[in-house]
């Protein structure tokens, strides 16, 4: 599978319309359509910005495989505990005045 039909199947996991996604990109849905279909070329800063709306690394686009439709939720409800866990452990250490 090619890069954008990962990014229309992440897209349809995650729930979210072409219209939302062209929003938050600030393209029209026609356009956005256009470059789901591979009829526009995607850039890597476009790459970037869908990775940002769709809330994962840009790297989990480029490695989704079709198979793992179904464990893409739960992999990104694990990485999202995983970032906040971290998160916390890096806020305790500089609270403490120490160095990450």
């Amino acid at each position: 599978m090619d890069v954008t039909g990962k990014i229309r199947k992440l897209r349809n996991v995650k729930g979210y319309a072409q219209e939302y996604m062209a929003h938050r990109l600030g393209m029209s849905q026609n356009g956005y359509s256009k470059l789901e279909r591979g009829a526009i070329q995607l850039t890597w800063s476009k790459l970037e910005k869908i990775a940002e709306v769709l809330d994962i690394p840009v790297l989990e686009i480029i490695l989704f495989d079709e198979v793992d439709t179904p464990d893409v939720q739960k992999r990104i409800d694990c990485l999202e505990i995983e970032i906040r866990l971290l998160k916390s452990i890096v806020s305790s250490i500089l609270s403490r005045g120490g160095v990450v």
